[in-house]
């Protein structure tokens, strides 16, 4: 099946909007896990100060890598 110029252009535009969809997605979901982290860090915060520490290391990591996701979309 040969596709025209402009049936083409609009399949990769369609393409790039859904992995730009996919990438926000992937990175919602990297949100959650930082904010269940951050939960989890102030909880602990008294009773284990080093696990606190430890959840906000990795919640900094995670907010990288959600903005990571985000910036390969564009």
């Amino acid at each position: 099946m040969k596709l025209s110029k402009l049936e083409r252009e609009r399949l990769i535009n369609n393409e790039s909007d859904f992995d730009a969809i996919l990438s926000e997605v992937r990175a919602s979901g990297v949100d959650s896990a930082i904010a269940e982290l951050n939960q989890l860090a102030e909880r602990s915060e008294k009773e284990a100060p080093v696990a606190a520490e430890h959840h906000r290391s990795a919640s900094l990591y995670l907010q990288l890598f959600a903005t990571q996701l985000r910036q390969e979309a564009k």
